[in-house]
């Protein structure tokens, strides 16, 4: 089984996003039946993933995507990119370290993203007007077309809210 861990985002620093990313592809390639793992990340974040990524084994491998710093670049490489790269590299399964545009019927395998936390409605004021309309919007369109959702933490678990 062939997965694309896609974590490329404006962070340049380590942070839970890329941390979590990292721990996932630790865990799949301890598996037999994984037979490749792909880490994506934005050309800033190069560095920092292939420091903190396991090594020595010939099954992961670090690609550096195409993209520039801003929401724009970022949300259209995710939408027309890597569908493509994934295709490229016959993907069984597209993993989404957070939530971003998804459009399902680029990707022809199965698609799961991970859901870290609800910060456009829990902590809105962090995004600003008009900003945290736009990532409410994408966080429920990517929820809503993605085949699976990971939830990575109590909070954005079902169930877990008082």
């Amino acid at each position: 089984m062939k997965i694309v861990i896609a974590l490329a985002s404006h962070s340049a620093q380590l942070s839970g996003v890329e941390r979590h990313a990292i721990n996932l592809a630790r865990c799949l390639i301890s598996r037999a039946e994984i037979t490749e793992v792909h880490l994506v990340a934005a050309p800033w974040q190069e560095n920092l993933v292939r420091d903190t990524a396991p090594r020595g084994d010939a099954r992961l491998h670090v690609h550096t995507a195409s993209l520039g710093k801003s929401p724009l670049s970022r949300n259209l490489w995710f939408c027309f990119q890597l569908p493509r790269l994934a295709a490229q590299l016959k993907a069984d399964i597209v993993h989404f370290a957070y939530p971003m545009p998804l459009q399902r019927g680029a990707f022809h395998c199965q698609t799961v993203v991970s859901l870290h936390d609800l910060y456009p409605y829990d902590i809105s004021g962090n995004f600003g007007f008009p900003k945290v309309l736009f990532n409410r919007a994408v966080l429920q369109q990517c929820l809503r077309r993605a085949d699976a959702i990971a939830c990575v933490s109590q909070s954005s678990c079902p169930g877990s809210r008082a």
